[in-house]
């Protein structure tokens, strides 16, 4: 992957440790990225600010869902 070019940023649990301000500045970084995010976190906020589609991954299935379209 490191050798291609592909638009596409992968971020595990970006928002632990960060502090209020470092927070906000990751999440407006994230709403000016307009490329592919594959984004785990269980940080419903984070996920309500930068996301409009999902994959959820659980009880050994993956569900996608359209953000907000239904209980997760």
């Amino acid at each position: 992957m490191l050798l291609n070019n592909y638009d596409l940023l992968i971020l595990d649990e970006p928002t632990n440790h960060l502090d209020l301000h470092a927070r906000e500045q990751l999440e407006n970084a994230l709403l000016q990225y307009d490329r592919t995010l594959l984004l785990i976190t269980d940080d419903r906020y984070l996920l309500e600010r930068s996301c409009d589609r999902l994959l959820v991954f659980k009880d050994e299935t993956i569900k996608r869902l359209e953000y907000g379209s239904e209980n997760i």
